[in-house]
């Protein structure tokens, strides 16, 4: 069985799409985030792979 995970932005079903901060929120697409943060923003949280935001599939 496959995880879904659900956009905070959109409410659409996720495969894959951007993890903020261990799950706080969901984003399924460049879009959808950037409606809520810069993709600077994503960058800092993302931390070169060392933070708790980043993109991935399920």
């Amino acid at each position: 069985m496959t995880d879904i995970r659900i956009c905070s932005e959109c409410h659409a079903e996720m495969r894959f799409g951007y993890v903020i901060e261990n799950g706080l929120e969901y984003y399924c697409s460049e879009h959808c985030l950037e409606k809520n943060m810069t993709m600077e923003e994503f960058i800092e949280l993302y931390n070169n792979g060392n933070g708790d935001s980043y993109w991935t599939e399920w």
